[in-house]
């Protein structure tokens, strides 16, 4: 199990971690501010097209803003990635000397494993029209407030799904260099 040297550490790794998150949340509000100067942008155009075999999560109300702000929400687990680089030197490895622990850990590892892959499947790979999939996407899709929202949402979800994976692959990979 991964440990933290001691509270105070832990406590500078959320912050870390919080403020990596706002610095990579920060692009969506450039994004909604070029978008509602200029819906048709040349930009957002030529990131739309480099784009257009990537699978989305997009609105056919508004598809250009979509498909770039679904683009940029691609781009967080390399921030979670950008986390941790700047953090893995603060974490050490737990002993477990108890077998039921270990059988915990384990079983809480693969649990969040296979529902980390299966959501980021869902946001990642899967090519979803938002308007027609039901009552909650379509209330999301009326304006691009509650799109930036959701947006942001998927970002953040994704990013602290996948920083802890990524610090559970480098404790296993410590604790197997370890041994």
């Amino acid at each position: 199990m991964i440990d933290f040297a001691g509270e105070n550490a832990a406590n500078r790794l959320a912050e870390r971690m919080l403020y990596i998150l706002v610095m990579g949340i920060i692009p969506f509000f450039v994004i909604l501010f070029l978008h509602l100067n200029n819906p048709e942008s040349p930009v957002f155009n030529f990131i739309a097209t480099k784009a257009k075999d990537l699978p989305a999560l997009w609105s056919i109300k508004n598809p250009l803003f979509s498909k770039v702000m679904d683009v940029y929400t691609k781009t967080s687990p390399l921030l979670a990635f950008v986390f941790l680089l700047t953090s893995c030197r603060m974490m050490r490895i737990k002993e477990i000397t108890d077998d039921m622990e270990l059988i915990k850990v384990i079983l809480n590892i693969f649990v969040c494993c296979i529902l980390s892959f299966i959501l980021f499947y869902v946001f990642l790979c899967c090519n979803i029209e938002l308007s027609t999939t039901g009552r909650l996407q379509n209330v999301i899709t009326i304006n691009e407030y509650t799109l930036t929202f959701f947006y942001i949402t998927i970002y953040s979800g994704i990013y602290f799904l996948a920083s802890p994976l990524l610090c559970v692959i480098v404790g296993i990979y410590r604790l197997l260099r370890e041994r």
